[in-house]
């Protein structure tokens, strides 16, 4: 019986009660190779709607911690995974995760997402409850991490895990992994997983608020490539994603296109890429 995983997005802040909140089209990519490999996967993204004041100019966008309580009392998982982004919401990560541990002790909590692969150890340094962090592109090694742990195996392995050594002569340290792998076959992840989250907020959160001078329609986004070779001072996409530039076939995106309007009726396609139209003759196949 494979352990069951429950994904939380981490709250945030903002400065107007009304947000446009694109897909979180990691999730999604990570809900479907999960999926994909046996593993029950459910995502609560508590972000979705409209933020309460919570001082001036200033908006919380998620759970009451009476609310997390009980959606994990009524969830108990396996394994909480946390995806946070910003720095401006990781206390209310860990207080997910204290919650987590208070609820169900044997719960193993993980923590990925920007945030993680800029910061690296600093989560596990200042959150005791968290078990596991992953650095960057998590597709293979969040999976790998669940076998490990579904089967009751050593996950010190795991290519960019941050973990804690127990066995430490200097106690419970914290070990750490880098980052070395990377997918260049993009075309063989499954596509994004859109039905295991709340795609009809995502898709319609355009109707409310405009985003990138589009007009009110409801739109997805695409992630036709991963990462760009540039090396630009003011991006961290290199962290999460490498410094490989590495590209979808045509044919791949073609495909997922087709099941936006097919499948999810979406107008308007965002394209998410770090470097979109470096292969001009692939953008102009494309």
């Amino acid at each position: 019986m494979s352990i069951e995983v429950f994904l939380v997005v981490a709250p945030i802040f903002a400065a107007q009660k009304q947000v446009h909140r694109t897909e979180l089209l990691g999730i999604e990519y990570l809900a479907g190779s999960a999926r994909e490999a046996g593993f029950p996967f459910e995502v609560w993204d508590p972000t979705i709607g409209e933020g309460n004041p919570c001082g001036p100019g200033r908006f919380y966008f998620g759970p009451s911690d009476e609310e997390v309580e009980k959606r994990l009392r009524k969830t108990t998982p396996d394994i909480l995974a946390i995806s946070c982004h910003y720095g401006f919401s990781a206390e209310k990560a860990y207080s997910i995760a204290r919650i987590a541990k208070r609820v169900s002790p044997q719960c193993t909590v993980i923590m990925g997402g920007l945030f993680v692969s800029v910061n690296l150890s600093l989560a596990m340094e200042e959150c005791g409850e968290i078990d596991y962090c992953i650095i960057g592109e998590a597709d293979s090694s969040f999976i790998e991490l669940l076998k490990c742990l579904n089967a009751k195996e050593d996950a010190s392995i795991v290519d960019g895990l941050i973990y804690r050594d127990g066995n430490s002569i200097h106690g419970n340290s914290i070990r750490s992994n880098p980052k070395t792998s990377y997918i260049d076959d993009l075309d063989a992840l499954p596509l994004p997983a859109r039905d295991l989250v709340p795609i009809d907020a995502y898709m319609n959160g355009s109707k409310d608020y405009q985003l990138y001078g589009l007009g009110f329609r409801p739109a997805l986004s695409l992630l036709s490539s991963r990462s760009c070779p540039m090396g630009c001072s003011f991006c961290n996409m290199h962290l999460v994603h490498g410094q490989k530039w590495r590209p979808r076939s045509v044919d791949s995106c073609i495909e997922e296109l087709a099941e936006m309007s097919n499948r999810w009726d979406a107008h308007h396609v965002f394209i998410m890429d770090d470097f979109w139209n470096l292969k001009k003759d692939r953008a102009k196949e494309f």
